[in-house]
């Protein structure tokens, strides 16, 4: 039987705890995992964060530096704290007539 991951989700933001980063993730330094299409409110990593988002091709991830939370904050949503240790990033998608999109926020 295999164990569940540690899951959040912050509106159309889902994380899921993960093991590994691929090793040619690149640091992005605004740490913005997302930009509200309608609102422009940014789901992203809480400035002073002792952590860092990384992408790679269309995936990212946050990890966590030190032995510490990770707040991902949005103006709109309530504060979520990830536990330390390496994340998947995922945007919501919905389908619909025309195709898969990503759900806007």
């Amino acid at each position: 039987m295999s164990k569940i991951k540690e899951q959040r989700r912050q509106g159309d933001i889902f994380f899921i705890k993960v093991d590994e980063i691929p090793d040619n993730a690149e640091v992005d330094p605004k740490g913005v995992i997302a930009e509200g299409e309608v609102t422009g409110h940014q789901h992203k990593i809480k400035p002073g964060s002792k952590s860092e988002l990384l992408v790679v091709n269309d995936s990212m991830f946050v990890n966590s530096l030190e032995k510490e939370y990770t707040e991902i904050i949005h103006p709109e949503h309530n504060t979520i704290h990830l536990s330390p240790g390496k994340w998947s990033v995922t945007r919501q998608q919905e389908n619909t007539p025309f195709g898969w999109r990503q759900v806007a926020d």
